[in-house]
Parts: structure tokens; C-alpha cells; sequence
């Protein structure tokens, strides 16, 4: 895990959604560096912003093994967050985790999606759940969810 520019005790200024895909390029090729690491089966996964920049550098890279995504925006905002022209791009498969009372992020929405870029995907909607999984339970509900997509696509576990 990491923060980009500006989060935290990152160094640097937010860049609106451009230098921050770096951050992301940056965070894979260090992962694929490592001799632990089979650099042929990364994954990424995001929250909110996260997830947008997640889903932009599988998008860019094109071989990334599978991508969770929580919260993913499915409005473009007037920083551009939401834009989804780069869905066309993208090969692996997908899991959008969305709760049903989230103001950015509708389950519907990103069904729409799925079946217009005809994506490898699952949409998995938590009811009565907002944007920010306020509740621990809800939290461990997402965090498992996607853990569960990733060791499942990444180590080929059911």
C-alpha cells in the first residue's frame, strides 16, 4: 500500500488525477522488482480516488493480472474523476465494490458500464452502504470481498 503525492507523509502536491497515475506506475514497477514477486501476476486495487487511478494504470499498462476497485466514481467530476474512456483498454478482470447509498459510486451505474465496455467484471453492491463504509463491519465486508476476487485471480484460490 501506499499514498500518493501530497497524502500523509508523501512528499509533493496533489496533481488532479494526472501525476497521481505515476504514483501508481511507480508503486507496480517497485512491486515488480522484488525477488519475492512474481512480476507477472500483480494486481492493484483502489478506493475512490484510488480506484480511478487503479483502474486508469491497468488501463495503461495492459498486464496487470486483476483489479479491485471500491467506490469507483461513475460521474465525471470537473476534475476529470469518473472519466472512463480508458475502459475500452482494459484486459483483466474486474471487481467494483459499491455500496447502494453511495453518492459517487451506484452499483447501477456500474453495471451500465460493464455491460457497455463489455468487461470481464463483477459488481458487488452492499446495501445501505456509503461512499466511505463508515462501519467497520461494512469495511471488513469490502476489504474480504476483494481480498477473496485478488487471491482468487492472483493465486488462482477459490
Amino acid at each position: 500500500a501506499f499514498n500518493f503525492r501530497g497524502v500523509g507523509a508523501s512528499e509533493g502536491e496533489f496533481g488532479g488525477g494526472v501525476p497521481e497515475a505515476d504514483d501508481v506506475f511507480g508503486a507496480i514497477a517497485y512491486l515488480r522488482s522484488r525477488p519475492e514477486v512474481q512480476a507477472d501476476r500483480c494486481g492493484i486495487v483502489g478506493y475512490s480516488f484510488g480506484a480511478v487511478m487503479a483502474l486508469k494504470a491497468a488501463a495503461t499498462l495492459g498486464d496487470v493480472t486483476a483489479c479491485g476497485l471500491a467506490g469507483f466514481a461513475t460521474e465525471v467530476d470537473e476534475d476529470g474523476l469518473g472519466d472512463v474512456a480508458h475502459l475500452s483498454k482494459i484486459k483483466c478482470p474486474l471487481i467494483f465494490v459499491s455500496g447502494t447509498e453511495d453518492i459517487y459510486s451506484k452499483p447501477d451505474g456500474l453495471s451500465q458500464l460493464v455491460a457497455e465496455y463489455n468487461l470481464t467484471a463483477q459488481v458487488v453492491p452492499l446495501e445501505g452502504v456509503d461512499h466511505f463504509f463508515a462501519n467497520a463491519h461494512w469495511r471488513g465486508v469490502m476489504s474480504q470481498t476483494i481480498a477473496d476476487f485478488m487471491a482468487k485471480h492472483l493465486l488462482g484460490e477459490a
